[in-house]
């Protein structure tokens, strides 16, 4: 039996990697500071592993299954012209009660969809004429109705709290 040390040692260092994003519930900050590694580090080595980026080698698996709210998430701002927000995130629940933090107003949860980066990608690229700027979207016919058949309307991400509040 012929022992391949690099193929184990890479394996090992997948299944660590998984292992601290499971516990960090899918924050790679977290994850990155449990394994001295710094962001960009961690964020490399889950994109060569196949841990984010499914499809993107063969054998490479989706996100760690017990991390939850992998994917693509919809917000859609409630004042006119009520642009729409695309994003990728390995933790939408707290993706979404971040960004609460960061505008005046309040926005509306769409839903999202399980993906990777790669589907954000996707999906700037194939609504590209409706863009506005950055990651903001006219809410053209055709996002609603691709929003409408294709995100998991799950319940609305918890109200934002501050320090001291229901941390």
């Amino acid at each position: 039996m012929e022992l391949d040390m690099a193929k184990q040692l890479t394996d090992m260092e997948k299944a660590t990697i998984e292992e601290a994003i499971n516990r960090a519930g899918g924050c790679m900050t977290k994850a990155a500071k449990e394994l001295n590694l710094s962001f960009r580090q961690i964020r490399y080595r889950a994109h060569k592993y196949g841990i984010l980026e499914p499809g993107v080698k063969p054998g490479a698996q989706a996100a760690p299954k017990q991390t939850p709210w992998v994917g693509v998430y919809f917000l859609q701002c409630p004042i006119e012209p009520k642009l729409i927000k695309l994003g990728f995130s390995t933790n939408v629940r707290k993706r979404v009660r971040n960004i609460g933090f960061m505008g005046p107003v309040p926005l509306d949860f769409l839903g999202y969809m399980p993906g990777t980066m790669g589907d954000e990608t996707k999906l700037k690229i194939r609504f590209r004429l409706a863009r506005e700027h950055g990651e903001w979207f006219r809410p053209v016919p055709e996002l609603l109705r691709f929003i409408e058949s294709a995100i998991i309307k799950a319940p609305p991400a918890p109200e934002p709290t501050f320090l001291g509040e229901g941390i």
